[in-house]
């Protein structure tokens, strides 16, 4: 059965399968074929950003309070009732609770939650010179395909064919290879800074009747899977969702664990795990301007200001953390590895 791994499987084993077969619940199973519990993708990420380890058995990680069905029609029935909770696959299972089938409903597609999407593609690229002199910074090449048409690409396979990009340097350059985007097969509008007004200024050029918007930088080279980004943004009801990398830091000391003078332990060269933004963003744009976290009129505000005031305005802002490849291109080495990897 495609949707059952065992529990004995790593997380990194459980993520390759839920992409390779593209569902969303594993079943997972004992030696037996006892039924132990279920994993999303959700769960996994929850997982990881509390600091768990890629390498860690599935069965530290599956829920194993999950629903279950004795038969085709209580199944259905059940993965009705529960619709609104993202539970898609109901194990059927013996009076042993030995798996004997899975009930698999059909997915929401991205189309229907009408998402429209901003690509940050005016700055100055100034790390990546002398390679960004005479070239915007989204234009260059990572193996013979400019960074921002992987996106695009990458956009249109999920579903969001209204893209708008943000261009100032260099952005006649953009225009000229983009177009209108007939080529991607989507709708492409641009929006032209003449100063700069931050990361999240030209937010102001909007079309006032947008609802969700996905914002990604112009130089993010990622196989974050966007319908699991987008699919947690509208069933969190999120006003604020930012997509999140784990920065891996490894203390080169022995880091002391001290009470009161007292040394209870000693920890030699630990790994911290700190959960950074990673230029990707999903925004409920038409609660944030009836929230007036946007300026009246148009001015200098990066996207840290916005995700702030919702924070002090007690408004739900979620994180999403990235396990997929993420590279942000902004220096010559980078740039260079991925020319080598990839």
């Amino acid at each position: 059965m495609n949707f059952v791994i065992s529990n004995n499987s790593s997380i990194i084993e459980g993520l390759k399968y839920l992409n390779k077969q593209k569902i969303n619940t594993l079943i997972v199973i004992n030696d037996n074929r006892k039924v132990i519990g279920t994993i999303t993708d959700g769960d996994i990420r929850r997982f990881l950003l509390q600091g768990g380890e890629i390498e860690a058995r599935i069965n530290e990680v599956c829920n194993k309070s999950y629903a279950y069905a004795k038969s085709k029609k209580e199944a259905h029935k059940i993965l009705n009732d529960l619709k609104g909770e993202n539970i898609r696959s109901i194990p059927i299972v013996d009076d042993k609770f030995k798996l004997i089938e899975v009930i698999d409903s059909d997915k929401e597609t991205i189309n229907e939650i009408n998402f429209s999407a901003l690509i940050m593609a005016g700055g100055l690229g100034t790390r990546l010179r002398p390679l960004t002199e005479k070239k915007p910074k989204p234009l260059l090449e990572i193996n013979g395909e400019p960074i921002i048409s992987r996106i695009i690409k990458k956009l249109s396979k999920t579903g969001i064919k209204e893209i708008f990009i943000s261009i100032r340097y260099l952005g006649d350059q953009i225009k000229d290879y983009l177009k209108n985007g007939d080529e991607y097969g989507v709708n492409i509008q641009y929006i032209e800074e003449d100063e700069p007004l931050g990361t999240a200024g030209c937010l102001w050029f909007l079309p006032e009747n947008l609802k969700n918007l996905l914002i990604i930088n112009g130089d993010i080279r990622t196989e974050l899977n966007f319908s699991s980004l987008l699919e947690f943004h509208t069933q969190k009801k999120s006003i604020a969702t930012v997509a999140a990398r784990n920065y891996i830091y490894k203390i080169p000391y022995g880091v002391l664990e001290i009470s009161r003078e007292n040394i209870k332990n000693i920890h030699e060269k630990p790994t911290k795990a700190y959960p950074v933004a990673a230029g990707i963003y999903v925004l409920d744009i038409h609660k944030i301007r009836e929230l007036r976290i946007l300026p009246i009129r148009r001015s200098f505000i990066d996207m840290p200001d916005i995700i702030k005031d919702l924070i002090d305005k007690n408004e739900k802002v979620k994180c999403f953390l990235i396990h997929e490849k993420w590279f942000d291109i902004g220096d010559i080495d980078t740039f260079n590895h991925l020319n080598k990897i990839i």
